[in-house]
């Protein structure tokens, strides 16, 4: 839920790549599953919270 919760823009990628493999990254569960999640009961607090509004995000 860390991961989502600092860098959410991120997160979309992945549920993407998740989605046209058809697989999960990890065998437990989906991305898209934890997004939902921490959209519906929000995350941890994140602490370190990156910018992923700048070119280097861009360029992912």
């Amino acid at each position: 839920m860390l991961p989502v919760g600092r860098r959410p823009r991120l997160a979309d990628p992945y549920a993407e790549v998740e989605q046209v493999r058809c697989d999960g990254f990890h065998a437990d569960w989906r991305i898209t599953d934890l997004i939902r999640h921490v959209e519906a009961c929000g995350a941890p607090d994140p602490g370190v919270v990156c910018t992923d509004d700048g070119p280097e995000f861009t360029a992912l």
